[in-house]
């Protein structure tokens, strides 16, 4: 298939951008805010599980100014850091990442949710979460917080395979993240969802799931490269050579494995994110983020599909009028 003369989304990219999308929607730049509400998760208190999933540190999401602060301090701290650092954003949202923050006493998360949008510089939430961990008098309440805010569940999939989430230690299936992402659709909430290409222990068994994300209703993706994060099971795993997962040792392999998946996605999907990157004081693999670092490695993968005609939705397409 021929490279489009204009994109189907409308703009330069080639790939279908939730930045773009929240910019013509909202006139403007939607930047986060990270904050704490000081939650925890079901897979470490023991209601589903202890431990954590193999792969996870949650210390590593927390930023600098949210630790051992109130959530009025957080607040103030990250607008005064983003405002410096990104001076043309037009709006802020509370975004809640580390670990499930709908988990616990229901009324406190409203509590919580609420006083963060009575601060007149916060446009909306974005809610990080497990699929397992809401219900529908959270689901009613966020439905009705967005008649006015925008508001986002982020859902921690990780995997569409059920043997790689036992694996892992995730404490749910498959099916109760496709349940739960069609319950948040159904309620016109922003809808989105989070993948970790490397949790299976084959690269080939990857590109297969984009077929069932590609069945979701989600407003949005992201999509992460397996990174080893420091006192995780996986790092002892890595270690000792007993891997059951995969690590894309080389920026130039995981480039080319991202671009096929993007072009596997359709393209009405806005992609967040296909990259990212944990600060080095907390990962032990893979390490080329420490020469070569997020942003130089999108505009690689950018160009790289540019300039290789490739963009997204091109093989979901060729195989669609098959």
């Amino acid at each position: 298939m021929a490279l489009p003369m204009t994109y189907p989304w409308g703009d330069s990219l080639p790939y279908n951008s939730t930045a773009e999308r929240y910019k013509e929607r909202y006139g403007g730049r939607m930047q986060k805010i990270s904050l704490s509400g000081d939650f925890t998760c079901p897979n470490r208190d023991g209601r589903v599980g202890t431990g954590g999933c193999t792969f996870c540190s949650n210390d590593s999401f927390v930023p600098f100014y949210a630790i051992g602060k109130d959530i009025d301090r957080q607040i103030d701290e990250g607008l005064l850091f983003l405002k410096e650092r990104y001076p043309r954003t037009a709006h802020f949202l509370g975004y809640f990442q580390a670990y499930t923050n709908t988990y616990g006493n229901v009324e406190e998360i409203k509590k919580l949710y609420l006083h963060v949008l009575s601060r007149p510089e916060i446009d909306g939430l974005v809610i990080g979460t497990r699929p397992d961990c809401i219900d529908d008098e959270l689901l009613d309440f966020f439905a009705q917080l967005n008649e006015k805010h925008f508001i986002s569940i982020e859902y921690g999939v990780e995997s569409t395979d059920d043997d790689t989430l036992r694996r892992v230690n995730r404490g749910h299936d498959y099916a109760t993240s496709v349940d739960a992402i069609c319950r948040t659709h159904e309620r016109g909430i922003h809808t989105a969802a989070h993948f970790i290409w490397g949790l299976e222990d084959t690269l080939e068994k990857m590109p297969q799931q984009v077929n069932e994300i590609n069945k979701l209703p989600l407003d949005s993706v992201k999509f992460h490269q397996l990174q080893i994060i420091r006192s995780t099971v996986m790092e002892k795993k890595y270690l000792s050579g007993q891997k059951d997962f995969y690590v894309f040792e080389k920026p130039q392999q995981y480039a080319d494995f991202i671009i096929e998946v993007i072009e596997r996605l359709r393209p009405t999907m806005p992609i967040e994110r296909f990259i990212s990157e944990t600060p080095p004081r907390y990962r032990i693999a893979p390490q080329w983020g420490l020469d070569l670092r997020v942003p130089q490695m999108r505009e690689n993968i950018i160009r790289q599909m540019k300039d290789e005609k490739r963009w997204q939705g091109r093989i979901f397409l060729l195989n669609s009028h098959r």
